[in-house]
């Protein structure tokens, strides 16, 4: 992507499905689908590793959990830029299965309800979320892994994870006077991803 045709979101105002497209075409120009992720038509070949590196951001993120965000060597860190990193991958995957072309975010849904909870995971889920609220985030992420065994509607549940973190995590960081502190992290990390070199950390994925 030229630099000038880079999105430019307001964090005061951000379309998040648009936001969210723009991140996996962020992905994809810095090649972390390149090699064996390039085939989107067998999600046996990136799914479950995907997945596990998103869980991951939701053990980092838990790490951070006492630090709101700030910079470091021009880096954004913190606990709110960590579960940036978390709908961010997320993205990523609704992009590369397809999903997003066809969704609208809808802010007045409620998705801490309406989430497709299989039995026992909403329990789960709240009982974690007590102590370990970002830790939280992998019992939503594991039922994306556990859908794709089961049905051909995990794309779905995938793109339903997505919202649902997104939301959690909106309301989470919300302010006073600043309901949009995680619209203006995600913005954050994903211009920082846009300038970070290509497949930058020598990581695989």
């Amino acid at each position: 992507m030229e630099t000038n045709q880079i999105p430019k979101f307001n964090a005061d105002n951000l379309d998040v499905t648009a936001f969210f497209k723009a991140c996996h075409t962020c992905s994809v120009d810095h090649g972390w689908w390149d090699d064996k992720y390039s085939d989107a038509d067998d999600p046996k070949l990136w799914l479950g590793e995907k997945l596990a590196l998103t869980m991951g951001e939701c053990i980092e993120a838990s790490a951070e959990e006492r630090r709101f965000y700030f910079t470091s060597n021009g880096k954004p860190e913190g606990c709110v830029i960590e579960c940036a990193d978390i709908v961010i991958r997320l993205a990523d995957l609704c992009g590369r299965a397809g999903v997003l072309d066809h969704a609208a975010y809808d802010v007045n849904k409620n998705y801490t309800y309406t989430y497709p909870w299989e039995p026992g995971q909403l329990k789960l889920f709240r009982n974690l979320q007590h102590d370990y609220p970002f830790m939280a985030f992998i019992v939503p992420i594991n039922s994306c892994l556990e859908s794709f065994r089961r049905t051909p509607d995990w794309k779905l549940v995938v793109l339903d994870t997505l919202y649902f973190i997104y939301t959690e995590a909106f309301y989470k960081f919300a302010e006073p006077d600043n309901e949009s502190a995680f619209h203006k992290a995600l913005i954050m990390k994903y211009e920082y991803n846009l300038s970070r070199p290509y497949r930058h950390g020598g990581l695989k994925a």
